[in-house]
């Protein structure tokens, strides 16, 4: 299943280009230490037809980075305001940050920096959420995102109510595509793990102005 991922990520290296001339700039001056070519991939897996404005997922995730209402919350904006690519970059840059500085913070021995293994690892983390996370890391025989993927694959129950199948998809197709593309067209490693985006005037204008017109919770 991880091969179809790699081959997936193959076909879409022109598509990434395309995601990159788009978006990169704007998502840039906001990244923290998330590896620019993962939030690129992410944006691909989550919103291939790369549109301004997606349906909201099932799971309550909006915008065009498929941000959290969780996450829009703890960055103190409305929800319906991740509609506004700007706002929302800002909020899934700020959530993916903190999930990997929590997730550092709680393995700091085993991470001496911020490798692709730590880079992947938080990136499961943020896409299935802490408590099934801290389940699967729990079980893994070592602390890698190689032992996490050999627990996932042995699952044969549903994980927290999710079809197992699709719980596998997730990990082993749909993440594996992300973290060879991400590896295709740059590196997951970092300088660090996880420091919050940093705004510049207009931006910050922006996403306040943005928040505070907007009636909307």
């Amino acid at each position: 299943m991880q091969r179809a991922g790699a081959q997936m990520a193959t076909i879409d290296m022109g598509l990434y280009d395309r995601a990159n001339r788009k978006y990169g700039r704007m998502i840039a001056p906001l990244l923290g230490n998330i590896p620019r070519s993962l939030a690129i991939a992410h944006l691909l897996r989550v919103n291939p037809s790369l549109l301004d404005v997606p349906p909201i997922t099932l799971d309550r995730r909006r915008g065009f980075l498929a941000a959290t209402q969780g996450g829009a919350l703890a960055a103190g904006l409305k929800w319906v305001n991740l509609d506004d690519p700007t706002t929302c970059a800002y909020s899934w840059c700020r959530e993916m940050n903190q999930c990997s500085l929590d997730f550092y913070q709680q393995n700091s021995d085993i991470y001496a920096e911020a490798s692709s293994d730590f880079w992947k690892c938080s990136y499961l983390r943020h896409v299935v959420g802490t408590p099934l996370f801290d389940v699967l890391w729990e079980q893994a025989t070592n602390s890698t995102y190689s032992g996490l993927v050999n627990v996932v694959s042995a699952q044969t129950k549903s994980p927290m109510g999710l079809p197992v199948a699709s719980f596998k998809k997730l990990v082993l197709v749909d993440l594996s595509y992300v973290f060879a593309l991400a590896v295709k067209k740059g590196s997951l490693s970092s300088s660090g793990f996880g420091i919050q985006p940093v705004t510049d005037r207009d931006r910050t204008s922006r996403i306040l102005l943005n928040d505070d017109s907007s009636g909307g919770a």
